[in-house]
């Protein structure tokens, strides 16, 4: 490893996954380059009991932050960041849990509110987008929330974090594995008038820029359906998205077999979080979502590197920001 690269890890603990990226980090030219994934199936929130992470799920949690770090360690990481977003946020002990998990790992878990998220989520997506592209909505689907950026152009203008995460949403309001009819409409139903209260989403246009599992698993599954790659960024309709969760809700046996068979991990977080997206174009009036190649771990990384680093940087132009965390 030259003095001109680093090489480090970024610990992404979200409330289902636990997700790890190694990079190449250029000091010259300030080019971040992906060299391995791995992933773990915590599913943390299912831990968190009375508003509280439990015993186990803390057992969890520094097992699988354990992992990583010696996983990182082995391809000679000069730095490992662990960040937490929703699952953790929900925990009234969140502060306690990071530091068991300090004393146990000797990793300091940054936990990172939603409106800071939703920031990363457009700084991850920008570089990615056509040049042309100057306003739209940008959507970060996680497990424990979701979170919305308003751009106009080429910079955030609004932003809100909402507790509209697939695994939340499956838990609310899924009885089984997959959802009924009714459950997915209850769904939409519930994602928009939660979007009622933030009006501003329906102002940027007919197209959403889609980050996170979900989005992903959406085009892996719409692309096997066709005999198509899924090669990122993706675009899908909304008629296309609204076929599958009928698929989906009639207990179509070729859909269920291929989300056992594709799709196994994800198998009752992506119908629920599906329902979601079509909830969130019906409220904002968009009848494409395009499914991106941007992480919210590569801005993150590149926000901590640049803070490291001493690098100046331009003034952020003042926005308007709406923030809400809520619990449930």
């Amino acid at each position: 490893m030259t003095q001109e690269l680093i090489r480090a890890a970024v610990v992404d603990i979200g409330s289902n996954t636990i997700k790890m990226t190694i990079y190449d980090y250029n000091r010259r030219t300030g080019q971040l380059s992906e060299r391995r994934r791995r992933t773990v199936n915590a599913g943390l929130i299912a831990y968190v009991q009375q508003g509280l992470l439990t015993e186990a799920g803390i057992n969890v949690l520094v097992k699988a932050v354990r992992e990583l770090k010696a996983i990182a360690a082995a391809d000679h990481c000069s730095r490992v960041y662990p960040f937490a977003t929703a699952g953790l946020r929900a925990a009234a002990n969140s502060r306690a849990v990071i530091e068991i998990v300090r004393r146990e790992t000797g990793l300091y878990i940054d936990l990172i509110s939603g409106d800071s998220e939703a920031r990363l989520t457009f700084d991850s997506l920008l570089p990615s987008l056509d040049p042309a592209i100057t306003s739209g909505m940008v959507i970060d689907m996680g497990g424990g929330s979701t979170e919305f950026v308003g751009f106009a152009r080429r910079r955030a203008q609004k932003n809100v974090s909402l507790r509209l995460g697939a695994l939340v949403l499956y838990n609310k309001f899924v009885t089984n594995i997959l959802p009924t009819p009714r459950e997915a409409n209850k769904i939409r139903a519930h994602v928009t008038s939660r979007l009622a209260n933030h009006p501003w989403t329906h102002e940027y246009g007919s197209v959403l820029y889609i980050n996170g599992g979900t989005g992903r698993t959406l085009a892996r599954l719409h692309a096997l359906q066709r005999g198509m790659e899924s090669e990122l960024p993706y675009t899908i309709s909304y008629s296309d998205m609204e076929a599958l969760m009928n698929q989906i809700t009639s207990m179509d046996k070729d859909v269920k077999q291929l989300l056992v068979k594709e799709v196994s991990t994800r198998i009752h977080t992506f119908p629920a979080g599906l329902a979601a997206l079509l909830g969130i174009m019906d409220y904002t009036g968009t009848d494409q979502v395009v499914i991106t190649t941007a992480s919210i771990r590569e801005g993150y990384l590149l926000r901590r590197l640049n803070r490291e680093e001493n690098r100046r940087s331009e003034p952020e132009e003042e926005t308007q920001v709406e923030t809400e965390e809520e619990t449930e």
